[in-house]
């Protein structure tokens, strides 16, 4: 299990500042979903992007603010940082914390990482309004917990893949149980348990991640 430092050294490593906000402070859970947004960022990296932080503004965030409870891809409480990732010759993408997608059913879920078309996250920003789920490459649900996973969390990821695209989420989590992994395998959901920093399933996801992006490449 990772101290609560680790995953904040990771981050300053990562964005090369010292200047985190209120992610220095920040839950283990909240710190744990930018680590899984890490990774997105990664293997866009991996597949060929070039990658930059933005701020809400559309302008470069040299202090990234990155989010610490769900909210909307349009807010304006804190200049929220996001990632644009570039392929070459094809269309652009914005890799978030903690925003809510519109799904099937007109309800907004809340999307602990989301990679979503950024010609419609600007599109959401300019007119205030969520992104639709059919504009997500990847939705990774994000589970931290210091006891064995509770079976509730499988029951309530399958209704959200549901209510989304099931090739377009990922179940992610640190620990690991036994029937929740069962459930799971069984719907056919992608999923990832014991992600931790520097494992071979942080390593496995990442390649998940990837993959996706090689068929988004190969689409466009």
């Amino acid at each position: 299990m990772p101290t609560d430092q680790a995953l904040i050294d990771l981050l300053i490593s990562e964005f090369q500042t010292q200047n985190l906000g209120s992610m220095t402070s920040a839950a283990m859970n909240d710190r744990y979903e930018a680590f899984i947004w890490l990774l997105a960022i990664r293997a866009a990296r991996q597949e060929g992007a070039t990658v930059s932080l933005q701020n809400v503004g559309g302008l470069p965030a040299t202090s990234p603010v990155l989010r610490t409870s769900p909210g909307v891809i349009y807010s304006l409480n804190q200049n929220y940082t996001h990632a644009v990732i570039a392929f070459p010759g094809k269309p652009e993408l914005e890799a978030h914390l903690g925003v809510q997608i519109d799904a099937k059913s007109g309800v907004a879920h809340e999307a602990d990482v989301a990679v979503l078309d950024r010609a419609e996250a600007i599109l959401c920003r300019e007119n205030s309004v969520n992104p639709r789920y059919f504009s997500a490459l990847i939705i990774a649900e994000c589970k931290y917990y210091s006891t064995p996973l509770p079976l509730g969390l499988s029951r309530n990821f399958i209704g959200l893949s549901r209510e989304m695209r099931a090739l377009d989420c990922f179940f992610v989590a640190n620990q690991d149980s036994t029937n929740v992994s069962k459930v799971l395998a069984y719907d056919r959901s992608h999923f990832r348990t014991l992600v931790l920093p520097s494992t071979s399933p942080a390593e496995n996801l990442l390649h998940q991640f990837r993959a996706k992006y090689n068929h988004f490449k190969a689409l466009y």
